[in-house]
């Protein structure tokens, strides 16, 4: 009998602590719960901060996308104009260019077809691997055909008026630029027989006053030249140059042109080596011309090269870098 008791007792106070474990635990879940409600409600109050924050922000997207899309209309129509600039200004280079190309040789000018036969056999000593040309034959055969200085203002009525070999065989003559680029021209048509006979580059002489010069490579050079052992009361010329490599690119024009000999083409007679006179200066990339009695163009093949000595970047520039930028400058545009 006291055992049943007992276990009565037992299991009554096992039931309390069941009952009170039971009690603790739906009190921390409902704390717990409380403090989800509360959590929950601070989210709700952020998520609607945030929605606000975001129809705001989308609101003024809009708005920036309304005025982006009317500033894109007006740089649009910038960016095209600044291109068709551009591009007009680049076929203006190019059509430069392709003159100088077409104007570097008389092969292809049959006004000069007498002409070149006077030159290939009287200027012109070939021999079995070698060739060597007369430049002061050159000038006695542009005298005998009446090809003579002239200035622009007598035949063009203006000045600095650089002439076609077509132009300046018209009018039998030009002024000194005139005079130079048909010189080079005749020049490099008496290389080119040279060449088709299959002598090297290196094997073709050039004789002035009785001496073979350094270089074999022709371009006119203009520049300052001190008027009184040049040319009387002019101080601008332009004369030949004969170089030992070939100016092709900008770079070229200082190293290439420091040595070469200069020859005048209105008598066929050698002048001097630019490294050996102070008749004229010739200057490099980067440092700025400290006299007015120096060279400043040169025409090339294909070129017009120009020395700059205004502003930050002084040294010699061409069409062929003006290109280099335009493409630059369109690619940055775009």
């Amino acid at each position: 009998m006291r055992t049943l008791k007992n276990i009565l007792v037992l299991s009554l106070a096992l039931s309390i602590m069941i009952l009170i474990a039971v009690a603790v635990y739906l009190i921390q879940i409902q704390r717990e719960v409380g403090e989800l409600k509360t959590s929950l409600s601070r989210l709700q109050s952020n998520y609607d901060i945030l929605k606000q924050n975001y129809d705001s922000l989308r609101s003024n997207n809009n708005a920036l996308k309304d005025e982006y899309t009317d500033l894109s209309d007006e740089t649009t129509i910038e960016i095209q104009r600044a291109l068709n600039q551009f591009r007009d200004f680049e076929i203006n280079v190019r059509q430069s260019m392709d003159w100088f190309t077409l104007n570097r040789d008389i092969t292809s000018s049959s006004e000069y077809d007498s002409i070149k036969g006077e030159l290939r056999n009287d200027c012109l000593v070939v021999n079995e691997a070698s060739c060597e040309i007369a430049l002061d034959c050159m000038y006695e055969t542009n005298k005998k055909n009446r090809i003579q200085y002239k200035t622009d203002e007598s035949t063009m009525a203006r000045e600095d008026f650089l002439k076609s070999l077509a132009l300046i065989y018209d009018q039998k003559g030009g002024d000194c630029e005139d005079i130079s680029l048909l010189f080079t021209a005749e020049y490099n048509y008496l290389v080119s027989q040279c060449l088709d006979m299959g002598i090297a580059r290196k094997d073709i002489a050039v004789v002035a006053d009785d001496q073979v010069l350094k270089g074999n490579y022709m371009y006119v050079v203009c520049g300052g030249f001190d008027p009184q052992r040049v040319v009387s009361s002019y101080g601008g010329h332009c004369v030949v140059a004969l170089t030992q490599s070939p100016i092709i690119l900008s770079s070229d024009v200082y190293p290439y042109l420091q040595e070469a000999a200069l020859i005048e083409p209105q008598n066929g007679e050698f002048m001097f080596y630019l490294d050996d006179t102070d008749v004229t200066s010739l200057f490099d990339n980067g440092e700025p011309a400290e006299t007015i009695y120096h060279i400043n163009t040169v025409v090339t093949n294909n070129d017009l090269k120009v020395f700059y000595n205004w502003g930050e970047d002084v040294g010699w520039l061409g069409f062929s870098e003006f290109l280099e930028q335009i493409e630059k400058l369109k690619g940055e545009i775009k």
